[in-house]
């Protein structure tokens, strides 16, 4: 299971496990989502130590809030990504070292021939993945914006993730 993101079933097993404090399911947590979050973090704060700290910074967070977590407020992983990111930028902040003008120009600064293959239909995927991951627009907010249908945000997003993580982008 390690290496690969995680069903929706999945991810509520494990998120009630770790909401019961089953320790071997955090673990398991660790494993799949980690190299994914350091990634991102990394982004952000390119010193190796720092950006170690952040992460394990970011899961102490997860492991405190899990309780927090609910599938109505959507998919695991994009909570982990925005609290990874958030535990980034104080570690930029506090220690000066790194990049908090990080945002989308992380992975939207190719030029959009050379991004074709990250995003074979770049403006829609790339608008509803800004949205979401940038502005912090909610999905029925980001389909508002863009004036298509909720379950097509969550497509685009769903695929753009599904592209990140096989290429290791992320």
């Amino acid at each position: 299971m390690t290496g690969h993101l995680l069903s929706a079933e999945e991810e509520m097993q494990f998120v009630k496990a770790v909401q019961n404090r089953d320790l071997d399911s955090f673990g398991k947590l660790y494993d799949i989502y980690a190299p994914a979050l350091f990634g991102i973090i990394k982004r952000i704060v390119p010193d190796t130590a720092l950006a170690e700290a952040a992460l394990q910074n970011s899961f102490v967070l997860i492991w405190d809030n899990i309780f927090e977590y609910s599938p109505k407020n959507g998919r695991l992983f994009p909570i982990l990504a925005k609290t990874a990111r958030h535990t980034a930028f104080d570690i930029v902040k506090t220690t000066g070292e790194g990049n908090l003008g990080v945002d989308k120009n992380v992975y939207f600064n190719l030029k959009e021939e050379e991004n074709a293959w990250f995003f074979p239909e770049v403006s829609e995927r790339r608008n509803a993945f800004e949205l979401i991951y940038f502005k912090g627009f909610t999905v029925d907010q980001a389909a508002g914006e863009l004036q298509v249908a909720a379950a097509d945000i969550k497509g685009h997003v769903r695929i753009t993730l599904q592209n990140l993580h096989s290429t290791s982008v992320l």
